[in-house]
């Protein structure tokens, strides 16, 4: 009985509720519709001022043009004078339509004699010229009769609005009227919602587990949505490479001038939009988790120098005085994630130098707290820019907002930049801080938390498994293909150790022209080559040459399905770079057919230098103990390295990101044998994988310029080792 009654109370609740709130919405509509159509009165009352308006400046302006075109002779002035007076004409109906009524009537008539009669008189002086001369015009414009009709055309624009005033007043009373009875409706409607929320209140508990089991759900749709918010920033920069690149080569053709201009905006709006693209990437990266931050050695003050270099030649063209400066006490190596302190900076000093017309920009790393293991960094970018509105600075640091909406309308950008920065900076444990004065200049204030390396590692000697060579018969012949020259002179030494003959061609052409020649048993084919790729040369032997003939594709992709791509392409194995000599030789073993097992051909070197760099765990792996080889590996390094850094630099002045792509790919074979992939691949990966952008480039090379040198010394330091132990 008593649910049944509380059925009936909710039941007679629901009815008079529904009937209170139609009441309500009913008035409340009507009030709307009154607010609604006052303020389209309003708004006619204010088109008849922009109308008036706007007739005074066209008759202002055709009387100029007429007494400029008198006093010089420039038909210039003149031109389109048929369609300004036509102009006036419309101006004069939209006047009489609006207000050609009760209140203004007489005086919009009023209005259309004289504007008529100045009409004429601007004729008069134009047929006068032409008829009489000069003299005769001027002296027509010199009475007193155009002023007249001017102040005439004035004084009844004035009366006009005049007269009009009391219907506004009106409108205005009329407005308050209906906006008091609104609120009055929100209050009474307010006061329902809470009655009825009260209600209710006892049914929202009773679903509460159910909104905590729909919790996770939820979430697992957000961690969905995120990725796949990352996974399309990846497809959306794989066109955005394509335009990019057709935009180059549009620019290097011979266009008209029209065309240039297209070609130059469609670059321009294509690098703003992937900026853009990028900025979401990282964002996405960030939400859903897959933003990781890398922990390798570095120098602080190598890092430093690197963005003075990067920025150096625009703050010269803005003739800013930019200046970096290290605390002389730094260590001179700390343990974090370089790349992403090099982005922070390169986001900021950036920032610094858009709105920075003139003074200076100042970078400076000085030592905060100290202890045993960890260092507290204080990072300041300042600047003495435009500066920021002291009730804008909480926001900077927001999605999609900057200082003032002005700037970017006039310095462009996507108010991302600084939002990312703040996130990369908590995911190192840090914090950023902001002070600015407008028209003075603003200075962030980074506090970054590094650990301290220990003491650098020893190379250790290395027990490997054995190795005999491979029973592979006398008349069996390998084909190496393969671009890079320190991975051919890897493999080459390889194969001498395991006792198998081999041929060299340095793309798939030559391997084409080598297997016209000689008889081929197996190919270990790279697929990223100039001339002819790996792909399209095993597709022509697969159809020209030899069906069943063994071809093992090497890639530095280590992608599951770069693998399946492989095998549909007609190749019957794959291995990833850098290659494991021992994976490598099972392979060719199992096609060979050999039972053979290793043999003893690979030992380590006591006594070998440390290193904060290269680990020779690798190359030991392949040299089997041959210091030739080990000392002709390290020179062919240290002449090539460099030098392909410097080809990077001279493909991106170039606009030919396919170059940079080429030359990162190589690069990243090239690392491998010294053992760098955790200072250098996550750079090289970017550059050869992602679609890039000034800054995202910019950032990449930085972090490997900033080891270069680093890189090079050890190399250096192994080969006199090697050299003085005995060569």
């Amino acid at each position: 009985m008593n649910g049944k009654r509380i059925v009936f109370y909710i039941l007679a609740a629901f009815i008079s509720g529904t009937i209170l709130l139609s009441y309500l919405q009913y008035n409340f509509s009507k009030n709307i519709d009154t607010l609604i159509n006052g303020n389209q009165q309003y708004l006619e009352e204010y088109n008849i001022s922009v109308d008036l308006r706007s007739l005074e400046r066209d008759i202002v302006h055709v009387e100029s043009n007429i007494s400029d075109f008198v006093s010089t002779g420039n038909h210039n002035f003149i031109v389109g004078m048929d369609a300004r007076l036509s102009k006036v004409q419309k101006d004069l109906v939209k006047v009489k339509n609006n207000a050609l009524d009760s209140l203004s009537g007489q005086f919009v008539t009023q209005l259309d004699e004289v504007v008529q009669l100045k009409l004429s008189f601007c004729k008069e002086v134009l047929d006068s010229l032409h008829h009489k001369g000069k003299y005769s015009a001027e002296t027509l414009i010199n009475t007193l009769e155009g002023k007249q009709l001017m102040d005439s055309i004035y004084s009844l624009d004035q009366k006009i609005l005049s007269s009009r005033h009391s219907l506004i007043t009106q409108l205005n009373d009329n407005n308050i009227s209906s906006g008091r009875k609104v609120q009055f409706s929100n209050i009474v409607l307010i006061v329902l919602v809470l009655f009825s929320a009260a209600l209710l209140f006892w049914y929202i508990i009773s679903i509460i587990q159910k909104l905590f089991l729909s919790e996770k759900k939820l979430k697992n749709a957000v961690a969905i949505k995120e990725n796949f918010m990352a996974n399309m920033s990846h497809e959306i920069r794989t066109p955005m490479n394509a335009i990019l690149g057709f935009t180059h080569l549009l620019e290097k053709e011979a266009l008209s001038l029209r065309s240039k201009n297209y070609v130059e905006t469609i670059k321009s709006a294509g690098e703003n939009l992937l900026t853009l693209i990028n900025d979401i990437l990282d964002l996405s990266k960030i939400e859903a988790g897959m933003m990781r931050i890398e922990e390798s050695n570095f120098s602080l003050v190598n890092s430093l120098q690197v963005i003075s270099e990067m920025f150096q030649e625009k703050a010269n063209e803005k003739n800013i005085d930019l200046r970096v400066k290290a605390d002389p006490e730094l260590p001179s190596l700390v343990s974090g994630d370089s790349a992403r302190l090099l982005q922070v900076l390169v986001n900021l000093v950036g920032n610094a130098i858009k709105f920075t017309d003139r003074g200076f920009i100042e970078v400076e790393i000085k030592k905060g707290m100290l202890d045993a293991n960890r260092l507290e960094t204080i990072i300041t970018v300042e600047d003495s820019g435009i500066g920021i509105p002291k009730e804008k600075i909480s926001l900077i640091f927001n999605r999609f907002q900057q200082g003032d909406d002005s700037i970017n309308r006039h310095y462009g950008g996507t108010g991302l930049g600084l939002s990312i920065v703040k996130e990369l900076i908590q995911l190192q444990n840090g914090r950023i801080e902001v002070e600015s004065v407008i028209n003075k200049g603003t200075k962030f204030t980074i506090h970054l938390p590094y650990r301290l390396p220990g003491p650098s590692a020893t190379i250790n000697r290395q027990d490997v498994e054995t190795m005999e060579p491979i029973a592979a018969g006398a008349s069996f012949k390998l084909l190496i293909v393969e671009d890079n020259a320190i991975n051919r002179s890897l493999l080459q030494n390889l194969f001498t150790s395991w006792g198998i003959s081999y041929l060299i061609a340095e793309n798939g052409k030559q391997a084409l022209e080598i297997m016209a020649q000689e008889t081929v048993n197996m190919l270990l084919m790279d697929l990223q080559m100039p001339e002819m790729d790996g792909y399209t040369t095993t597709r022509e032997i697969r159809e020209k040459w030899n069906k069943d003939i063994p071809i093992i594709a090497m890639t530095a992709h280590a992608f599951i399905t770069e693998k399946e791509k492989c095998l549909k392409a007609g190749m019957n194995d794959y291995i990833s770079k850098p290659i494991d000599p021992k994976k490598l030789f099972s392979i060719i073993k199992e096609y060979i057919g050999s039972t053979s097992e290793f043999s003893n051909a690979v030992a380590g070197n006591d006594g070998s230098p440390p290193f904060q760099f290269i680990n020779l765990s690798y190359l030991k792996d392949i040299s089997a103990g041959n210091k030739e080889f080990e000392i002709t590996i390290a020179e062919d390094f240290i002449a090539t390295f460099s030098p392909e850094l410097e080809a990077m630099q001279r493909a991106w002045n170039q606009n030919n990101p396919e170059q940079v792509k080429r030359i990162a790919h190589n690069l990243k074979t090239t690392i491998s044998v010294f053992g760098l992939e955790p200072h250098l691949l996550q750079a090289l990966d970017q550059l050869e994988l992602e679609v890039l952008d000034k800054i995202r480039f910019a950032t990449c090379f930085a972090e490997i310029k900033s080891k270069e040198q680093g890189i090079i010394s050890e190399v250096r330091e192994m080969l006199r080792f090697l050299t003085h132990s005995g060569h």
